[in-house]
């Protein structure tokens, strides 16, 4: 065994090594796990990678962490994460395995990266018992791969840009040269949560040529995915068994099977069934369910009661899986012992609350905690001495707070759930490990020491991010969130959020509902979801975005990226060299947005994203033609002044009129240089 003290590891390449039995690297202080950045492995065999770190540091199309032409190699118990840049393009694909076979990836979690694991032509690799969050495209992803296993993995928290396909697990043909065989994709959770809907399981034969040969897809569930739920396009021999496909309101969700040849399919439920050719619906046990609007909550409780082996390092009760989704208001009301599935019209039981394991003298018990309010002012701290204490162990715990007092619950080591609460004043420590507080009072105060791991608070109340803590999740609408002086990932509500990274390089998502998002000083990234929002990104080089709605976004001091999205957006860059960002969903948007305060040779407005010519194949550049009228070419870019105010517009099909327009306020006068093609 090599035990690496605790530190950064740049660059590490192990290549040409072929051990004779395995040797295990890890960390020498748990506590402080060692950091790789960038790590490859190339025809290497027997290797174990267990309790550390693996930091991405590159950006773009190169993969942070390579395992290539080897064998014989588990990676277990790892934290693997990218740069804090989602939604910028940019962002680093985390693990690839290619060529390689006998490779297991179990009980890690990645996150902030283009996608999590990619395969090309592998034999033998497992995935299971991982975390997949917080990421661009895809969770699991590759082609030419045989003998594969996908198991009790949770996904969620995407966030897809422009023309993204994202799937939390997809397979294709593409690049493969022999059909992949012996696919087993079993008990596997996608729930779309606070990021995006995408696609849940996707397999498909890209060519026609290649179709995918035995295949079990048995015991998943999506909640909130895309059109393609769950779709198998192109195999034979195929088993589907148990699994949901839970569409929500917004979103229709469908279990497809299209040039498909022996499939045995049983006791499925979906929303929709797209079977070409194939009677499935009605038979065998497969049963039509309605969309829901509760985010999925109940049917990922009817899940987790039936699948009381899924765990993982995330979270090992079902509980505790309920808390780390987008759930506001379900922990400690949602019974998974005793709901109703949705296909039988029942209802979610309030039943009573998680029980809280103690230690001292005292039992939480199974009381139920309000759902917190606003209030001001945060009761006195009482001496220490009269703390009652709440105590854990170095397992992940979950843990309340007494309703005979103040309390100071601990979580010691371990991923723990804290929950406080009762109107009194506590203090909560989780410790080490990645650690959820879930805060429901001002009294509650959460303390954190420096690399205890990556912690998040889930709050109903306003709250300020107590020092060293990570995340911020606000789960009620209408309050007000701060950051700290870390790099803070902070997240909003279905309703009307306040958030303020201040110093740091913050990562701020608002959601749904008319949001106030500022970045502060730091180089930040802000995104306002679904509602009018209002975004500053403030000191600093920020990326906003505003999403869904008509929204007002300011760049601040420093050269930043801001893009409108859907809606009538008005646009500030602020001072700096700012570029105003628009995609091909801008065109069929219709709306116009507007740019306040551009500054003719300094800010320049991108539109080398869209398209030029949408009548011939390929991505071409704008030509651009000034204040002359358009010819009836595709791709042609011009502006005209009005009242003045230049009118810049598109033409991307040729018809000679414009396909997207906007306003550049108090401007009269453009060139070539003011845009990017």
């Amino acid at each position: 065994m090599i035990k690496l003290a605790s530190g950064n590891y740049s660059n590490v390449l192990i290549r040409d090594v072929q051990i004779n039995g395995n040797i295990t690297i890890t960390s020498a202080d748990s506590s402080n796990p060692a950091v790789l950045k960038d790590l490859v492995l190339r025809n290497t065999s027997g290797f174990t990678f267990t309790g550390l770190e693996l930091a991405g540091t590159t950006s773009g199309h190169q993969y942070a962490f390579q395992i290539a032409s080897s064998s014989n190699i588990t990676m277990d118990n790892l934290d693997v994460y990218g740069q804090n840049n989602l939604g910028s393009g940019n962002e680093t694909p985390l693990m690839f395995i290619r060529d390689s076979q006998n490779v297991t990836v179990t009980n890690s979690e990645f996150s902030l990266g283009q996608f999590g694991i990619g395969m090309l032509n592998t034999n033998g690799v497992s995935i299971s018992g991982n975390f997949f969050h917080d990421l661009r495209t895809d969770g699991v992803r590759g082609g030419g791969n045989s003998n594969l296993t996908v198991h009790d993995n949770l996904f969620t928290d995407f966030y897809p840009i422009g023309n993204d396909h994202p799937d939390a697990i997809q397979l294709w043909t593409t690049n493969a040269s022999t059909v992949a065989r012996n696919i087993t994709i079993t008990e596997n959770m996608f729930v779309r949560g606070a990021g995006q809907e995408v696609q849940g399981i996707f397999i498909r034969d890209t060519y026609n040529n290649l179709p995918f040969d035995t295949l079990n897809i048995s015991g998943n569930m999506i909640a909130g995915g895309r059109y393609n739920g769950l779709t198998i396009n192109g195999a034979k021999n195929v088993t589907l068994d148990g699994n949901t496909v839970q569409g929500f309101s917004d979103q229709r969700s469908w279990l497809r099977l299209d040039n498909v040849t022996s499939v045995k399919a049983t006791n499925n439920e979906a929303t929709f069934f797209v079977t070409k050719g194939l009677t499935v619906e009605g038979v065998s046990g497969n049963t039509l369910i309605p969309a829901v609007s509760d985010g999925g909550a109940q049917a990922v409780a009817v899940w987790l009661n039936a699948h009381p082996g899924f765990d993982g390092e995330w979270g090992n009760l079902s509980s505790d899986v309920i808390a780390l989704l987008n759930f506001s208001g379900t922990s400690g009301s949602v019974d998974t012992g005793n709901v109703s599935s949705p296909s039988s019209g029942g209802s979610t039981s309030s039943g009573s609350d998680d029980d809280a394991a103690s230690g001292g003298n005292t039992s939480s018990g199974g009381s139920t905690t309000t759902d917190g309010d606003t209030g001001t002012t945060a009761p006195p701290p009482p001496s220490s001495s009269n703390l009652i204490d709440v105590i854990g162990t170095s397992s992940n715990d979950r843990l309340a707070v007494s309703n005979a007092g103040s309390s100071k619950v601990q979580g010691l080591a371990g991923n723990d759930v804290l929950k406080g609460g009762s109107g009194n004043y506590n203090e909560l420590l989780g410790g080490r490990g990645n650690d959820v507080y879930l805060i429901s009072s001002n009294g509650d105060k959460v303390i954190e020491n420096a690399g205890e791991g990556r912690d998040t608070v889930r709050a109903t109340v306003n709250y300020t991010m107590d020092a060293n803590v990570e995340v911020l999740r606000m789960d009620k609408g209408g309050l007000t969130g701060q950051g700290n002086a870390l790099d803070n990932r902070m997240i909003g509500s279905n309703g009307a959020d306040t958030m303020h990274g201040n110093d740091g390089d913050d990562a701020i998502q608002g959601e749904n509902g008319n949001d106030v998002l500022t970045g502060g000083n730091g180089d930040d990234w802000l995104r306002g979801g679904d509602g009018n929002d209002s975004l500053d990104g403030g000191a600093g080089n920020d990326r906003v975005y505003g999403d869904d709605g008509d929204d007002i976004l300011q760049g601040g001091s420093g050269d930043d990226i801001v893009e409108g999205g859907l809606g009538a957006d008005i646009l500030y860059g602020g001072s700096g060299a700012d570029a105003f960002l628009f995609r091909p969903e801008d065109i069929t948007d219709g709306a116009v947005d507007t740019i306040k305060d551009f500054q003719v040779g300094v800010d320049r407005i991108a539109l080398s994203t869209i398209d030029a010519d949408s009548t011939n194949r390929g991505n071409d550049t704008f030509n651009f033609i000034g204040k002359s009228g358009f010819h009836n070419q595709a791709g042609e870019l011009r502006y005209d002044v009005v009242a003045g105010n230049a009118y810049v517009q598109i033409d991307t099909n040729g018809d000679g009129r414009a396909d997207m327009t906007v306003i550049v306020e108090g401007v009269t006068s453009l060139n070539i240089g003011d845009f990017v093609l």
